[in-house]
């Protein structure tokens, strides 16, 4: 995907953002496709890309020990998994986050004024972390970004461990994440 379009996608996620807040303000808890699971859940269907909107990955929702808010779309285990897999870009918003929490000077430098050249998602499941650690999945976004830096041509990547995304058509937008360069961790999701 060329940058124009990138910029195009990012713009229109912070547009949609701005818009609406990321909640239904009428009190509707049904998801855009319209089904509830039998705990009267948000549920997006899974049987393809969900409908466009927002979308937040909650591992105490699944738990049990924490419930979906009121105008949220909380994803099931699967959809996580199905939406890290389809990640194509980040948003706006979470540009700035890298931006003020880069994991090195480098990369806060090439985010704001350089170039991203990728945005990689990567799913961990359940097996790889220990048993006690009690992740469940976890969604590890790397953003390479390039330019100049000090005087020379640099690359650089950071990680995002994404729990929130914008749908916007086929595209998938990481819009919140936590940063191992803020001290957070997949312990949080």
């Amino acid at each position: 995907m060329n940058k124009s379009k990138k910029l195009l996608l990012i713009s229109y996620a912070l547009a949609t953002i701005i818009s609406f807040g990321g909640c239904s303000s009428s009190g509707d808890t049904s998801s855009p496709s319209g089904s509830t699971d039998s705990a009267g859940e948000n549920s997006p269907d899974t049987s393809s890309m969900l409908a466009d909107g927002e979308y937040v990955f909650k591992s105490r929702v699944i738990k049990g020990s924490e419930q979906c808010k009121d105008g949220e779309n909380c994803l099931t285990l699967e959809q996580y998994q199905m939406l890290c897999e389809r990640v194509t870009g980040i948003t706006a918003g979470m540009s700035k986050v890298l931006e003020a929490f880069p994991g090195s000077p480098a990369f806060g430098q090439l985010i704001s004024g350089g170039n991203i050249d990728a945005v990689t998602p990567e799913w961990s499941s359940a097996d790889v972390f220990t048993k006690e650690s009690g992740i469940i999945g976890s969604c590890d976004v790397t953003v390479t970004v390039s330019g100049l830096y000090e005087g020379s041509s640099s690359r650089e990547q950071d990680v995002i461990f994404a729990y929130y995304f914008i749908v916007t058509g086929d595209d998938v937008l990481v819009h919140e994440g936590y940063r191992p360069a803020m001290g957070l961790s997949r312990y949080m999701l």
